[in-house]
Parts: C-alpha cells; sequence; structure tokens
C-alpha cells in the first residue's frame, strides 16, 4: 500500500517529528556548546604524572562537575510542568481507582466470607456422605462374603451373586463419594450468575501472619534473596559500622573529589 503525504494545511506533526527535542534544542543551545567545547578539551588533558598535569586534571574535573550540575539544574526545571502534570493525571485516576477500590475490597470480603462458609458446610455434608456410603459399602461387603460362605444350594449362591453385585455398587458409589468430598475450596463455592456473566470462587493460597523480624529463619530465605537485596543489606551494615563480615571483604578506599 502507497502511503501519500497529508494535504496542504494540515496540522499533523512530520512522523519523524520530535518537538520536545527540537525546543530543547534551541532553548539550551548554550549549554549544549559548551559540552562540546568540553568534548573537544579532553584531547588535551595530559596524563596525571605531575603535580602541574593534576591540578589541569583538577581544573578540567571542575568544570565538567559545573556542566553536568548545570544540566541537572535545568533537567529538573523542564521536567517540572511534566511531571506536575503526570501528578494532576495519576490524581484524576488514582481517585476513580481508590472509591472503586474501597467498594470492591468490602464487597470481596462480604463474598469471600460467605463462600468460605459455603465450602465448609459442603465440605462437611460431603464427608459425611462419604462416610455413609463407606459404611454402606462395607456392610454390603459384609453381608456378600456371608451369603457366599453359606451358599449350598442354586438359590443360595444366586442369592450371595446378588449380594456380591450390590456391593460392588455400594464400593462404586462410595468411590464417587470420596472423591467428592475432596473437591477443591474452588469447585466448593463457585457461583455462576446469568445476568452479569460472573464467575467467583475461592482460590486457596499460603501466606503468613505473626512476622517478626527478630525471630524469622533467614537461611531459609536465603535462596530468595538477589544479589541486590543483600549488597544494600552489606551497605548499610558497613554504613553501621560494620568492618568483617564472612562473604565479603570490607576495605577502605579512596577516590578523589574535585570542589
Amino acid at each position: 500500500m502507497e502511503l501519500t503525504s497529508p494535504g496542504l494545511g494540515h496540522n499533523e506533526p512530520p512522523l519523524d517529528a520530535n518537538p520536545i527535542q527540537d525546543r530543547l534544542n534551541e532553548d539550551h543551545s548554550d549549554l549544549i556548546s559548551r559540552m562540546n567545547d568540553l568534548i573537544e578539551a579532553q584531547e588535551r588533558v595530559p596524563e596525571c604524572d605531575d603535580d602541574s598535569a593534576a591540578k589541569k586534571i583538577g581544573d578540567y574535573l571542575k568544570q565538567l562537575s559545573s556542566c553536568i550540575k548545570d544540566a541537572n539544574g535545568r533537567r529538573v526545571q523542564e521536567k517540572e510542568i511534566y511531571l506536575e502534570g503526570g501528578r494532576r493525571v495519576d490524581g484524576f485516576f488514582k481517585d476513580v481507582k481508590d472509591t472503586l477500590g474501597t467498594i470492591k475490597t468490602k464487597c470481596n470480603a462480604s463474598l469471600t466470607a460467605y463462600q468460605k462458609e459455603v465450602a465448609k458446610q459442603e465440605r462437611i455434608a460431603l464427608a459425611a456422605r462419604a462416610e455413609a456410603d463407606a459404611k454402606a459399602a462395607a456392610e454390603a461387603a459384609a453381608e456378600a462374603a456371608e451369603a457366599l460362605e453359606i451358599a449350598t444350594s442354586d438359590a443360595n449362591l444366586e442369592n450371595a451373586v446378588e449380594k456380591e453385585e450390590e456391593a460392588i455398587e455400594a464400593a462404586e458409589v462410595a468411590s464417587v463419594s470420596e472423591k467428592a468430598a475432596e473437591q477443591s475450596a474452588a469447585d466448593l463455592s463457585r457461583t455462576r450468575s446469568k445476568s452479569g456473566g460472573s464467575v467467583s470462587s475461592l482460590v486457596t493460597f499460603w501466606t503468613f501472619r505473626d512476622f517478626s523480624k527478630d525471630n524469622i529463619d533467614l537461611e531459609k530465605l536465603r535462596p530468595f534473596l538477589t544479589d541486590a537485596d543483600i549488597e544494600k543489606a552489606l551497605k548499610a551494615c558497613i554504613r553501621a559500622g560494620c568492618r568483617e563480615i564472612q562473604g565479603a571483604t570490607i576495605f577502605e578506599d579512596q577516590k578523589s573529589v574535585v570542589r
């Protein structure tokens, strides 16, 4: 398919337009010029092999820091208008989300409590039924065994076969009841709405309570801690005065700071 360009008088920018970038380049042309001068000056930076070279590098670093600080200050100023707009957009939709979320949480708590009770009562009833069916199956099996034991004629044998069939049927019923009693909470609580098309059920998950930072087993959590998590804790430990720790070498170091 061939693309045609918009007609005269259209208000759409070119496909490759970047108006924000273009404006920033224009408004901060002095900053770009200063950056380019500092980039060019890098070729004249000497090797740091004497005091004179160290002073020149120090001056150059100071100029770099000054330009970086200026750029960051301008960035904060330029970005603020967009941040403020973003905050207003977030605030608008947050009001909607929070208002409806509060109602949703309240309704969900009510539905959860109801479905938990439904699942509980259903499980009790199914367990009782499974127990009764298992008892009936055991009794039928005992009657079949007894009938077979006393079978001495064709009539008695026919009765024993009949009892055996009843025992098999009772065992099948008991098996079905046992499986029904083992249904998940989701199956026992599922509710389908014809009008709204919703399906609600309990979701089973593991969680925790009574958390104690001082007593928790950190060794058990070790496989789930990322390197970033551990490094963050290690840096905090060092700031607090830690100087020795297994698994890392803590040492004193220096770096140059130009003011």
